[in-house]
């Protein structure tokens, strides 16, 4: 063994943490995997956990007279979702110039297929996203799961409660006068 690699070796030593600094670790580790998984689902055009609405019915041709028709919410072609946002996009720049070249002052919307392009470039755009994030998000699921099995018995029904705390704020679940009676005490 090399002299570089036996001091690098040397240098390399375990770090032990008690069971408080690993329990800190770990919740700053679900924490970056909840950051990680809400940038991907921002990404995605979600809020948060909730899925994507189309905009459109997802059937799509990339020619208007083809009989060739792709869902493209359910695709996972992602070079064919990438030739399909490239055409939006190309058509409705090139519509457009020609209503600028020929001074239209008003003209109707560019569609594609009677649907609005915008509507198009969302839910492509939402599908390449999903397509390509697809393994990250899932290891991240896996690992969140995975790391929040080690989490103490107090710190599962924090996060509990806090996540129900939250539900409440954004509406999910309406308040009702909760009680709760002691054991052994009247109501």
């Amino acid at each position: 063994m090399s002299d570089e690699l036996k001091k690098d070796k040397e240098d390399v030593k375990p770090v032990l943490l008690d069971k408080k600094q690993l329990q800190v670790q770990l919740k700053a580790t679900i924490r970056k995997i909840q950051t990680r998984r809400r940038e991907i689902y921002k990404m995605q055009g979600s809020r948060d956990t909730q899925p994507y609405t189309p905009k459109t019915s997802g059937h799509f041709k990339m020619n208007e007279n083809d009989s060739n028709v792709i869902n493209i919410n359910t695709s996972q072609d992602i070079v064919y979702l990438l030739k399909a946002l490239s055409l939006i996009n190309r058509i409705e720049r090139e519509y457009e110039m020609q209503a600028d070249l020929l001074n239209l002052q008003t003209y109707p919307k560019c569609t594609w297929l009677t649907i609005p392009m915008d509507s198009w470039r969302q839910d492509l755009t939402n599908r390449i996203t999903q397509v390509a994030y697809a393994d990250e998000l899932r290891a991240l699921t896996d690992s969140e799961a995975q790391l929040k099995s080690f989490l103490t018995e107090e710190d599962r029904l924090s996060a509990t409660l806090k996540h129900i705390g939250n539900l409440f704020k954004v509406g999910k679940i309406k308040e009702s006068k909760m009680e709760f009676e002691e054991e052994g005490q009247e109501g």
